[in-house]
């Protein structure tokens, strides 16, 4: 459960600020709007963002309930990784929501 409160935070982090990046060296690292992209579907591919994972993030949700409501009567330290959890959660998505 520890690892399922870092990992898939992590690595949704780690492909936006990828995404980040190459949006960094396509316009030079200015400021300004210019692009070295000549085609509109490249532009929209780089710079039109990803759909919002909605499925991925309900089934990781669901499952780490039925982890934590099966397995805490014999670990009640569960219900602090849960806490911690969806705390962890709750900002990541609403930091990722800027970048999708």
């Amino acid at each position: 459960m520890i690892l399922n409160i870092l990992i898939p935070h992590v690595s949704a982090l780690i492909q936006s600020l990828i995404n980040l990046l190459f949006r960094c060296l396509d316009s030079g690292c200015s400021c300004g709007k210019k692009t070295k992209l000549f085609l509109k579907v490249d532009y929209l591919e780089l710079y039109g963002g990803n759909q919002f994972p909605i499925d991925c993030r309900y089934s990781e949700i669901l499952t780490t309930i039925f982890v934590t409501l099966i397995y805490s009567s014999g670990m009640p330290m569960l219900y602090v990784c849960v806490l911690f959890y969806f705390f962890l959660l709750y900002w990541v998505d609403k930091i990722l929501c800027k970048f999708y």
